[in-house]
């Protein structure tokens, strides 16, 4: 466990075997990505999701939000809030400009 970082766990482990590491061997916490886990591109490139989703680790380099029932866009910035009557899901049409389809 210790090739794979403070942040990872070797493979073998997970499928219950005597598995030789070898470099794609470790299993990654969330938001940790790379041979070893030594890549967190969420803290590299500040992302926070605005509070409303989780940062994952795309690649070794790029990361992604996955927002939270009810918000949007690449930061989990848009919200149906003010558009439409009520909370999550809202119940309102579909196809408003400006908003992406939620739930």
């Amino acid at each position: 466990a210790a090739r794979c970082g403070e942040h990872g766990s070797c493979s073998a482990r997970y499928l219950g075997g005597e598995l030789p590491a070898t470099s794609n061997a470790c299993v990654c916490d969330e938001g940790w990505s790379g041979p070893l886990c030594q890549h967190n591109p969420c803290a590299t490139l500040g992302k926070t999701c605005s509070g409303r989703g989780t940062c994952v680790a795309a690649s070794d380099a790029e990361a992604r939000c996955e927002c939270d029932d009810g918000f949007s866009g690449d930061e989990c910035e848009q919200s149906c809030d003010g558009f439409c009557d009520g909370g999550f899901p809202y119940g309102c049409a579909r196809n408003i400009e400006g908003i992406v389809r939620y739930g």
